[in-house]
């Protein structure tokens, strides 16, 4: 019930006491719902100050999470990253060790090839002196 509603009837004489007494309760009545409004839009005030206050916290903490997030997985990146280095560098060395070998071993047989040439040429040379000239035997 509205104070509005607290109306005297029509029928009751102002002079009479209890119109009075009533007009004295609605008026005590209409002050009650006026504060209790008051206090109403007060308390709705404060709740949507405390629900923005929570909601701006809320999103604070969500974008701290959400930054915790990013390093953590950019720290994963980088371990993964580091770790694929490492591996790329452990097959490079070992690309390189095995041409390194391969080289050698193509030196080797160069040297060898070289060598048995050189026998070769060194026993041409010999026999070719320790021959008769074909010239010389006419």
């Amino acid at each position: 019930m509205h104070p509005e509603d607290l109306t005297v009837a029509p029928e009751t004489s102002p002079d009479d006491p209890g119109v009075e007494a009533g007009e004295a309760i609605r008026r005590s009545v209409q002050a009650i719902f006026t504060d209790a409004e008051r206090q109403a839009r007060t308390i709705e005030q404060a709740a949507g100050q405390r629900g923005q206050r929570a909601a701006a916290l809320a999103r604070q903490a969500a974008r701290e999470e959400g930054e915790r997030e990013a390093l953590r997985v950019l720290d994963e990146a980088r371990t993964s990253a580091a770790a694929i280095v490492n591996e790329a560098e452990e097959q490079a060395a070992a690309v390189r060790k095995r041409a390194a070998d391969e080289l050698s071993r193509a030196r080797q047989r160069a040297v060898q090839e070289a060598e048995r040439s050189a026998q070769r040429a060194r026993a041409r040379l010999t026999n070719s002196r320790t021959r008769p000239s074909a010239t010389s035997t006419r």
